[in-house]
């Protein structure tokens, strides 16, 4: 039998929701997170340690219950592999905004406005000057590998349109 119901801590304001299934809890990250008041990354770090110190089966931490292709034919998830998250209309159903918005993260559009920006109003940037800025925009269902690939993917796009050009290490806008 499964069983979705919403735990409070004694706070009044910590709020997790909790998905049952033969007797077990399952939880995202990010509801761990929560319930532990501590990073989803963090989270994310003590799961592969565990995993790695074979404490326990990844199949006892890491479970499908559905078929993505099935859910994602349904528009009840979005992204890519590995990273789904649950569709805008899912997240509207159940009050999950703020979280749909956090996976989903910005934009290629929007980063390369925030580039442009950033290049427009202080002249030049390093490459770390514009991860700096970038970086917590960035979906959060994305690791950090993967963060960094999706601004130098836009930094090139913003190149190869002639909008931006590198002169030694730093970026400027086009004249």
């Amino acid at each position: 039998m499964c069983r979705d119901f919403r735990h409070t801590a004694n706070d009044g304001k910590t709020a997790v929701r909790l998905y049952t299934k033969d007797g077990n809890v399952w939880m995202n990250q990010s509801q761990l997170a929560v319930l532990f008041d501590t990073s989803k990354q963090n989270i994310g770090q003590h799961t592969s340690n565990i995993l790695e110190e074979k404490e326990l089966e990844e199949n006892s931490v890491v479970k499908n219950y559905f078929t993505t292709g099935i859910l994602y034919s349904k528009k009840l998830i979005e992204g890519r592999k590995p990273n789904f998250y649950i569709a805008s209309k899912v997240a509207s159903v159940v009050d999950e905004k703020g979280e749909y918005i956090k996976m989903r993260g910005i934009d290629n559009d929007y980063i390369q406005k925030i580039i442009t920006d950033y290049l427009t109003k202080f002249e030049s940037a390093k490459r770390s000057d514009l991860e700096n800025v970038l970086l917590n925009k960035l979906s959060e269902g994305l690791d950090i590998s993967q963060k960094i690939n999706k601004i130098k993917n836009s930094i090139q796009a913003l190149k190869k349109q002639g909008v931006i050009v590198v002169e030694g290490k730093l970026w400027k806008m086009s004249k």
